[in-house]
């Protein structure tokens, strides 16, 4: 299978070779168990490229039976919803299967235009505090339009919020967003949805603070809210991983 952005339809014999491409070149900016790497089209565009890994036994027949949609194949479809919404992430380019020859999905990869913005959120500490403070505020208003909007990131971390500054204020660009939940998001949703944002309780404080302001929560409710359960998760985080930054509850 090979679905592909019509704004990219020239690229097709060149996505059609994805994976001998991805095995043969390209440069590995991330090495889990889905491999990233940036590759290099014909036209000269450097792109992002996810080989998601193969599906256990049990996976392997729900996606390829389509009970399931796979990963890669949300991870094509949704930007499309949250352009619309005017929420950023990378423009998609292709989805690429490789299946077996009992048709049972395989490797599967991810195509996407490569943003040009940086993992900030991962150095908040080196942030001068009024530049914090702006960080901060421009995040509520980011997150704030993104649940209006009845879009809510389930894996809302520093990792997956690339954040460029400019001119003192702060752009967000949302990746890795296979894993969303598309409906109306409560005050109880919001506050959970902040928790595994680095940076200190001040910090945060701020974040929730701005964020009930923008969705017309009561602040101190919301911020008691906020901080209870980013409490709750980084002492479950740290039990089993230790601590990523110094937290502050």
């Amino acid at each position: 299978m090979l679905l592909i952005n019509p704004q990219y339809e020239e690229q097709r014999p060149y996505l059609a070779q994805i994976a001998k491409h991805f095995e043969q070149e390209g440069e590995i900016i991330y090495g889990g168990r889905n491999l990233i790497k940036t590759l290099t089209m014909p036209n000269g565009e450097t792109v992002n490229v996810k080989r998601y890994h193969k599906p256990a036994f049990i996976n392997k027949l729900v996606y390829s039976l389509r009970i399931r949609q796979p990963k890669g194949m949300r991870a094509f479809l949704y930007p499309n919803v949250l352009l619309k919404k005017g929420i950023a992430t990378a423009q998609p380019i292709a989805y690429i299967e490789e299946r077996n020859a009992l048709g049972l999905l395989q490797f599967s990869y991810f195509v996407s235009q490569q943003v040009p913005f940086a993992t900030l959120l991962y150095h908040i500490e080196d942030l001068p505090d009024e530049m914090g403070k702006k960080l901060a505020q421009d995040l509520a208003k980011f997150t704030a339009h993104m649940h209006d909007e009845e879009v809510l990131h389930k894996d809302f971390s520093p990792g997956n919020i690339l954040c460029h500054e400019q001119n003192g204020s702060f752009e967000f660009c949302l990746v890795d967003i296979n894993r969303m939940y598309f409906g109306a998001v409560n005050m109880q949703q919001g506050a959970d949805n902040l928790k595994r944002l680095w940076g200190s309780k001040s910090f945060i404080t701020e974040v929730a603070r701005n964020y009930a302001r923008l969705r017309h929560f009561d602040e101190e409710t919301f911020i008691n809210l906020t901080l209870e359960q980013r409490k709750r998760f980084w002492k479950r985080y740290t039990k089993k991983h230790g601590a990523p930054f110094e937290i502050d509850y």
